[in-house]
């Protein structure tokens, strides 16, 4: 997990857990040593402190257009263009395209279909029963 991390601080988070869980582990000891050299380099480098405070962000000008959020597709959480009608990473169509609406459609047009058929022949199946049952039972 310390490999996936760039930001050293997480890093070195990362690593102590994981020498908490395994105190034996060398290779999470030495990772650890490197991450901790290069903050103290870095440190002694620059003025600026290790964890500086993010600064606010500049208050957009009256009648300046918002930043678009980004499209983010909802089964491989791929971050995909405005617009987007198809994710390009895993080929599903996205839920605002209307390829997706139409499937949809016709998904519960069909499964609407098959519930129907089924109440129709439980709806004959019950007299038949009630007849087949009546007709043993007077015997």
């Amino acid at each position: 997990m310390a490999s996936s991390v760039a930001v050293p601080e997480r890093k070195r988070d990362c690593l102590e857990r994981l020498l908490k869980i395994n105190p034996n582990n060398g290779r999470a000891r030495k990772a650890l040593a490197k991450v901790e050299a290069r903050m103290e380099s870095a440190a002694s480098n620059s003025s600026a402190p290790a964890n500086p405070t993010p600064s606010p962000a500049p208050a957009a000008p009256p009648g300046a257009t918002p930043t678009p959020v980004p499209l983010i597709c909802p089964w491989c959480k791929s971050e995909l263009p405005q617009g987007a009608l198809a994710c390009r990473y895993c080929g599903k169509d996205l839920p605002d395209s209307p390829a997706y609406k139409a499937e949809t459609r016709q998904l519960l047009g069909s499964t609407l279909a098959h519930f129907g058929c089924l109440l129709f022949f439980i709806a004959l199946a019950i007299p038949v029963l009630i007849l087949v049952i009546g007709a043993l039972t007077t015997k």
